[in-house]
């Protein structure tokens, strides 16, 4: 027997620490991955649970509701806050990909907190981390003509990339170390100029 479209779903037990460990080291994520994560809901069980309520319906009833089918699918609470960060972010699609950066932002903007469990760094806070690292290793990064280079210490960098790979640190293969330290580093130039100009 068909539900009526306005019979809520089955409600979707809270997400499980251990849920959040494939997540806990990503940088891209999908919006309604985030949806589920600022909620307390795993997305792989929200997706199962929305697939068996959506195979419930008619081509009738489906266009029915199709402008509101995220509320239907996933509720008036959970489709109302995947409508406002694709309208946040400019997106169309519920699996548009948006960087760990803008995912913090939208949950503040909804009044939402960041799970403690994926409270990870963002790229600009490595790349901070990273230089900073490095300066106490003994090197530093400089621009030298059209490029950076580690200068003072020899080895430094190679230092820098073992110790960020014993800690299982995303993205720790040279080039993807260099452009951190490149970022930090013009963001240092950028500050610096401003302070200059304001003066």
């Amino acid at each position: 027997m068909m539900r009526e479209i306005s019979q809520p779903f089955e409600e979707v037990e809270n997400a499980q620490p251990e849920d959040y460990l494939i997540y806990s080291r990503r940088e891209i994520f999908t919006i309604f991955e985030v949806s589920c994560l600022i909620i307390g809901k795993d997305p792989e069980r929200v997706t199962g649970n929305a697939l068996a309520k959506s195979r419930t319906l008619d081509g009738l009833a489906w266009g029915a509701c199709r402008e509101h089918k995220e509320t239907y699918i996933f509720g008036a609470e959970h489709g109302g806050i995947i409508r406002n960060m694709m309208k946040i972010c400019g997106k169309s699609k519920m699996s548009d990909p948006i960087t760990i950066e803008q995912a913090r932002e939208m949950t503040g903007l909804l009044r939402r907190k960041w799970p403690k469990e994926l409270l990870q760094e963002t790229i600009m806070e490595r790349s901070r981390r990273r230089l900073k690292r490095l300066r106490q290793l003994g090197g530093e990064y400089e621009e030298h003509g059209d490029r950076y280079m580690v200068t003072l210490r020899e080895g430094a960098l190679t230092a820098l990339i073992e110790e960020e790979k014993t800690m299982l640190h995303p993205a720790y293969d040279r080039k993807s170390v260099c452009e951190d330290l490149k970022r930090a580093r013009e963001e240092e130039k950028e500050a610096s100029k401003n302070r200059h100009q304001a003066g």
